[in-house]
């Protein structure tokens, strides 16, 4: 037992004079950060380095290196000119954002990138640094058509203070677009017959679709396409409220270098599709003009609606004399002009004031009745014409009227016709015709 507590005392001292010595040294050395206690025991701590983001798609903060003490501050990012170039609609979406956003820097990459060229950057710049320029926020960006066979794509930019600018996007060998040309739309412009067909089509069917007789008229060669064939079309527009499709709406069919050929696809507000044939001609003096109207499809649509809508007749009818005359319908034993006609014959009367032709004004009436009853009848339906067209200020003088009664009907049935067929026949005799077959003397 002696030997034993001889032997362990020694063992503490020693035990003690070691932890003392430790803590010595411990206290002694300077302080160190704790070690991350995420870290495995045994593993290597990297060495402190500044993070460099390498690939950074979108937006990033620009800072110096070495400063810790700056603000960051965000950068616009970069215009992908391959994402921006694989379609007519990524590229011309790219170029109203850097409008839009005020971003010249995106515009100057797609000119170094060969994308477009500096005369069509210099007009987009005087859009981005004017800030009072603004697109418009419902529809920004519109499709107008195409030309050289599907190969150009114009598109119209529109600024919320009525200012609009025309793109034009062309595809090269390797199916990429790039932009061919930048240039502000204003009257000159639009009215500019040399420049293209595509331009001619878009600004006459503009023209038709707003009423714009005069317009539409300045734009056509004034042979194939006559004054009734305008009118009526301004009326159908009107009447069918008729828009363009979202997607190449007045497409390219033929063109060289005197004609073209353009189908302008429609859409009503009703839904239906609807579609009509432009054919244009290059003239002498380089001047392009619209020489033929196909409407056949138009017609189709409208005659359609008019049937489920409760019946509406097709405003254009052959005459005897040759051309077309615009129709006026009535309702059964009436003389009173519907608000359609009253708008219609608005259409009518401004191209009547241009003129100091004289007017004739042709009274119907389906075959029920007196012949006697329908003469007069037929008379006061011109009459009701006349002085709505002398209210919108025609002269009276230029314009005269004739009471045909039932003797010219505008269709005629079988017997045994089915009720339904005989009212809608009826219905397209009980009519006005005003023979339109003049030219504008100032057109």
């Amino acid at each position: 037992m002696m030997n034993f507590r001889r032997f362990l005392v020694p063992f503490f001292v020693s035990a003690l004079l070691t932890s003392l010595l430790i803590l010595v040294v411990q206290l002694r050395r300077p302080s160190e950060p704790a070690a991350d206690s995420t870290r495995k025991a045994g593993s290597e701590v990297p060495a402190a380095r500044e993070e460099v983001a390498e690939d950074v798609p979108d937006e990033h903060v620009a800072t110096v290196p070495g400063r810790v003490d700056q603000p960051e501050v965000p950068v616009k990012p970069v215009v992908n000119v391959r994402q921006a170039t694989r379609s007519d609609r990524t590229l011309v979406d790219a170029l109203a954002k850097a409008v839009q956003e005020k971003d010249g820097d995106a515009v100057e990459k797609l000119v170094q990138s060969g994308v477009m060229d500096e005369e069509g950057a210099a007009v987009l710049k005087k859009w981005i640094e004017d800030k009072g320029v603004k697109l418009r926020g419902d529809k920004p960006v519109e499709a107008v058509g195409s030309a050289d066979g599907g190969r150009m794509m114009r598109y119209r930019l529109y600024g919320e203070d009525g200012r609009n600018l025309l793109v034009d996007l062309v595809r090269d060998a390797a199916g990429a677009w790039k932009v061919k040309s930048v240039q502000e739309e204003d009257e000159k412009a639009a009215a500019d017959c040399t420049r293209d067909a595509l331009t001619v089509a878009d600004s006459f069917v503009k023209a038709v679709r707003k009423g714009d007789f005069r317009a539409a008229r300045r734009l056509t060669t004034g042979k194939a396409v006559n004054d009734a064939t305008i009118a009526g079309l301004c009326m159908v527009f009107e009447e069918g409220d008729y828009a363009l499709r979202d997607c190449e709406p007045i497409k390219v069919m033929l063109e060289n270098e005197s004609n073209a050929g353009f189908l302008v696809y429609l859409r009503s507000s009703a839904g239906k599709t609807a579609n009509m044939g432009l054919e244009l001609a290059k003239g002498d003096a380089g001047k392009w003009a619209v020489e033929n109207v196909s409407m056949d499809a138009l017609l189709d649509s409208y005659a359609q609606r008019g049937n489920q809508e409760g019946g509406f007749y097709f405003p254009l009818v052959k005459n005897p004399k040759g051309g077309d005359s615009v129709a006026l319908f009535f309702g059964f034993d009436e003389a009173v002009l519907t608000p359609r006609s009253l708008r219609q014959l608005a259409i009518v009367a401004d191209l009547l004031k241009a003129s100091s032709r004289h007017l004739e004004i042709s009274g119907h009436t389906d075959d029920l009745g007196s012949d006697a009853y329908n003469r007069k009848l037929s008379g006061r339906r011109a009459q009701a014409v006349k002085d709505a067209l002398v209210k919108l200020g025609v002269p009276a003088s230029q314009v005269s009227t004739k009471a045909m009664g039932k003797i010219q009907p505008r269709r005629t049935y079988a017997a045994g016709s089915a009720d339904e067929e005989l009212e809608a026949i009826r219905g397209e005799n009980r009519r006005a015709e005003i023979y339109l077959d003049f030219v504008e003397e100032d057109a």
